[in-house]
């Protein structure tokens, strides 16, 4: 592994799947520019929030043929308006947001967040928090 810049590894990625949290930094961070960096026919995998793409940009991208096609599984604004310029095209594939869903999961979801809130109750600290400060002690 190799720690790089993000402009080093999109120009180099055939394949750019973004895992992402949504914030002022990374909100449409995928515009124009950043596409336009992108090698053509590359493609681009959004796993993690919508807003991170300019939706038009990608749309703008894939119908000049610089990128070869998009993968998404969350969009800005769900469910999308009618006319949504990445529903219905050949090069964009889209799924729900909804990866970790099986039989077990459904259930141990449930029983996971109640396991969460007794143990912050008897301990002060979830078993799986969202964010865990530095330093902060782990339970059990």
């Amino acid at each position: 592994v190799q720690r790089t810049s993000l402009d080093e590894v999109r120009a180099a990625s055939d394949v750019l799947s973004l895992h992402l949290p949504l914030t002022a930094e990374t909100e449409h961070m995928v515009n124009a520019e950043f596409l336009a960096g992108m090698p053509q026919g590359a493609l681009l995998i959004n796993v993690s929030r919508g807003a991170l793409i300019d939706d038009d940009a990608l749309a703008a991208s894939l119908d000049a043929g610089h990128l070869g096609g998009a993968a998404l599984d969350v969009l800005a604004a769900e469910p999308p308006q009618p006319g949504h310029p990445l529903v219905g095209r050949d090069d964009v594939v889209l799924t729900p947001h909804i990866a970790y869903f099986s039989e077990r999961t459904e259930i141990e979801y449930v029983r996971i967040q109640a396991q969460n809130a007794v143990t912050l109750r008897e301990s002060g600290a979830p078993d799986s928090p969202v964010n865990r400060p530095e330093g902060a002690r782990v339970s059990r």
